[in-house]
């Protein structure tokens, strides 16, 4: 069978051990293994990119996530996160709605990985390295940057708008929001981010349509069930026209 090799390449890399959650506005949030199994791990999703690229292409890899084996689709899309380019958005982000609980996973950090690599691969690597930057007010400065050079980078945007609401300054967060939705409408941690901002500004019915968009999209988002059922209640039923999402 052609998908058994992605699946038995696949289930040669080491079992992720390392605490993967995520926070309000719907980012990645990861506890690091130690540095031996980082290593062993790497080298091992190394090693899976490289058999990828030489026996599938893109195409196989979509039409493998049709099959009817939880593990030929988890496989692929895994492999789509490394590999595939920004088109295979829309594919894999059907899978978010997968009967396996396993294959919804791998989908969704397959996005932020595919997200991750939206621009060249200077680009992408400047962008990982700003995001690890402790001083905020400098990984502005070099994210700025960074837009200036690569004005369609929508993970830079989502980047940029996580700093301007850690650094209280939520206007210019939604209109980063706005800017990476825009360029990928499938970014459920933009628009989760968005239906954040809104909260903090006050507007409780924007920040709903935007939370309940954010579900639409990613169903599997941690956190924001509760938020939203709260909205609900304090805005009864003004959460779909009180108050719009667009503009601030």
């Amino acid at each position: 069978m052609h998908s058994a090799f992605v699946v038995q390449w696949f289930l040669d890399i080491p079992e992720l051990s390392a605490t993967i959650s995520h926070d309000e506005l719907g980012q990645k949030v990861v506890k690091e293994p130690e540095l031996p199994w980082r290593l062993q791990h790497q080298r091992a999703v190394d090693r899976f990119r490289w058999l990828v690229t030489r026996k599938y292409n893109t195409g196989t890899l979509e039409r493998l996530l049709n099959s009817e084996h939880f593990r030929v689709r988890q496989s692929s899309a895994f492999a789509l996160g490394l590999v595939g380019p920004q088109t295979c958005t829309p594919a894999l982000w059907r899978m978010l709605g997968d009967s396996s609980r396993e294959v919804r996973q791998t989908v969704q950090e397959s996005l932020w990985n595919l997200w991750f690599r939206g621009s060249t691969e200077a680009h992408n690597q400047e962008l990982r390295r700003i995001i690890r930057m402790r001083d905020k007010n400098k990984a502005l400065f070099s994210i700025n940057a960074l837009l200036r050079k690569a004005p369609k980078f929508a993970e830079a945007f989502n980047q940029r708008a996580i700093l301007n609401l850690r650094l209280q300054r939520p206007l210019e967060s939604i209109a980063d929001c706005q800017k990476a939705l825009e360029l990928n409408p499938y970014h459920f941690g933009a628009q989760a981010g968005l239906g954040q901002c809104y909260l903090q500004i006050g507007r409780d019915c924007a920040a709903l349509n935007a939370l309940l968009e954010a579900q639409r999209l990613n169903p599997n988002l941690d956190g924001i069930s509760e938020t939203i059922e709260h909205l609900e209640r304090t805005v009864g039923g003004r959460g779909a026209s009180g108050d719009s999402m667009q503009g601030v």
